[in-house]
This record gives structure tokens, sequence and C-alpha cells, in this order.
């Protein structure tokens, strides 16, 4: 039946929203992945960094990126980017940070140079949206 409940919720006259669909967290992630894209394209040179597991893994999967990296100040591992492809400091490469935070924090205190590019909102429901911010970093001088 949940494999049905769009129809159900159709068949019973309602309009599925973010507190009635349960593949909620499934939706959105591909018009994102869509609206991201020309940030990384005018890029080419950035490595793609996240600091929220499941948006690096839809813009990895969708974007399929040269480079990417998992932002990982807490020494403390979490996830399987943490471990395997943290941002080390070796590259002087320019970072595209995608955060769901609206303002990135003490992570612009760890780069010489931080500018705010863009804002992504998709709204996948009038009561549900997919936000991400997208920073451009320099100089990366370590956590």
């Amino acid at each position: 039946a949940v494999y049905h409940w769009p129809d159900i919720v159709q068949l019973a006259g309602k309009t599925l929203n973010g507190r009635n669909d349960p593949y909620k967290r499934a939706r959105g992630w591909s018009e994102l992945v869509t609206q991201v894209r020309p940030q990384l394209t005018a890029h080419p040179d950035a490595v793609l960094v996240g600091d929220d597991r499941e948006l690096l893994a839809q813009l990895i999967y969708g974007q399929r990126p040269a480079r990417y990296a998992r932002w990982q100040a807490d020494p403390h591992i979490i996830d399987h980017y943490g471990l395997t492809v943290p941002l080390g400091t070796t590259s002087g490469d320019p970072v595209l940070f995608v955060s769901i935070r609206p303002d990135i924090g003490d992570t612009g205190a760890c780069f010489e140079s931080v500018e705010k590019i863009a804002d992504v909102d998709v709204a996948v429901y009038q009561n549900f949206h997919r936000r991400v911010s997208i920073w451009l970093l320099k100089g990366f001088k370590g956590y």
C-alpha cells in the first residue's frame, strides 16, 4: 500500500505535501543537483566540498565531479566520506563549498578568501524545500 501512496492520496481528494508524503526524503534532489551544476561548471578547478553526508552523496551521484571532499573539521569521523575523502591541507585549489546551512560560520575562518556565490531553493512542496548555499573558498589554511 505504501508503494501506491501518491495514488491513494490523490483518490482521497488530497494533494501530497511535506507532511503526508513518506517519499519526501527522496524528492527534489535531481532538481537541486541541476541548479548547482552551473556553479560547478563555472569553477572547473574547484574541489566540490560538502558538510552534509546526504547532500554530498546526491551531488556526487548527480554531478560526477572530478574531485570532491567532505568537510571534516571534527577529528571524530561520522560517515564514510569523512573517512575516505576529508579535505586535506595539501591542495591549494579553490573549494566550491555547498552547505544546507545559510551561513558557514567557523568554516570561513579556515580560508583566506570567502565568497558566497549562490543560494539554491527547490520547492518540492509548498511546505517542504531543499535549500543550499554555495560558497567559493580559496586558500585553505587547515582545520
